[in-house]
C-alpha cells in the first residue's frame, strides 16, 4: 500500500508538472497571438485613428484618445474574425468557415481549447499534419465549440470592444463622437 500510494504522489507530482507545462506554453501561446494581432490589425486601426486626429487638427489629448481607441478595437476586430472562422455565417463577412483552420493558424478560439479542452493531443496531431481535410476540420471546430474556446474569445472581443468605448468618452460631444460609437456598436453586432 506505501509504495502503490507514493508512486500515485509520484504520478500525481509528474501530471501536475506537465500540465503546468502545457498551461504555461498556452498562456505564452496566447500571449504570442494578443501580440500578432496587436501588430496587425491593432496597430493599423491606431496608426489610422491617431493619423486622422492629428490630420484634423486635433489636439494631443484627442490624439492619444483615438490611438488608444483604434487598438483596442482592432483587438475586438481581429478576434471577432478569429471567432467567425467558426460561423456558418462566416461568408457574410467574406471568410470562408473553417478557413484558418485549413490554413494552420493558430486563432485565439484554438489556444485556447488546446489549453484548456481535454482534446489537445488530438489538436495537436491535425496541426501536425501539412494539409488538413474537411473531416480534420470540423473535428477541429467541435472541439473549439467543445472546450469554452468561442465563449472566451467573445468575452475577450467585447471586452476590448468596451474599452474602446470607454475611450470615447473623454472626446467632446458631436458628429465625430457619435460615429466612432457607432463604429463599435457595430463590433459588438459583428460578433457571432
Amino acid at each position: 500500500y506505501a509504495t502503490l500510494n507514493s508512486g500515485l504522489r509520484a504520478d500525481r507530482g509528474y501530471v501536475g508538472h506537465k500540465a503546468a507545462k502545457m498551461m504555461k506554453r498556452s498562456k505564452a501561446l496566447e500571449q504570442r497571438r494578443e501580440a500578432a494581432v496587436e501588430e496587425k490589425t491593432a496597430l493599423l486601426l491606431s496608426i489610422s485613428c491617431e493619423l486622422g486626429a492629428y490630420l484634423s487638427g486635433a489636439g494631443q489629448e484627442v490624439i492619444e484618445t483615438l490611438r488608444k481607441f483604434g487598438e483596442n478595437l482592432g483587438m475586438a476586430f481581429q478576434i471577432t474574425d478569429d471567432i467567425l472562422d467558426y460561423s456558418p455565417e462566416a461568408e457574410k463577412f467574406g471568410k470562408i468557415p473553417g478557413g484558418d483552420i485549413k490554413e494552420g493558424t493558430m486563432t485565439l478560439p484554438l489556444i485556447y481549447a488546446a489549453a484548456h479542452g481535454q482534446d489537445h493531443e488530438i489538436l495537436k496531431e491535425i496541426f501536425a499534419k501539412k494539409q488538413r481535410t474537411r473531416q480534420d476540420v470540423d473535428r477541429v471546430m467541435a472541439i473549439v465549440k467543445k472546450s469554452q474556446g468561442l465563449e472566451y474569445a467573445r468575452s475577450l472581443a467585447k471586452e476590448y470592444t468596451e474599452k474602446a468605448q470607454v475611450c470615447l468618452e473623454a472626446l467632446p460631444q458631436g458628429e465625430p463622437k457619435q460615429a466612432f460609437k457607432e463604429i463599435a456598436v457595430g463590433m459588438l453586432e459583428r460578433q457571432i
